[in-house]
């Protein structure tokens, strides 16, 4: 297996942990995902986006609920 085999689901709502979970995934070789499905405020989302973009090396996914229409 290959380390981009692997995806991280980073908890959802937890705020640093959430992110440094995603960002180590990601440094690793994983595929970091911030789970911003459930009830969430956009501009905490938002935030949250900001911040792991700046510690990313590479790419990182998020996780959505499909019909959340603050953050679709």
């Amino acid at each position: 297996m290959k380390p981009d085999d692997v995806i991280v689901l980073a908890p959802a709502g937890a705020e640093s942990p959430a992110l440094a979970i995603a960002i180590a995934a990601e440094r690793a070789g994983a595929r970091g995902f911030l789970d911003l499905a459930g009830p969430t405020d956009p501009e905490a989302a938002l935030a949250r986006l900001r911040e792991i973009g700046r510690h990313s090396r590479e790419r990182f996914g998020i996780r959505v609920e499909a019909d959340d229409p603050a953050l679709v």
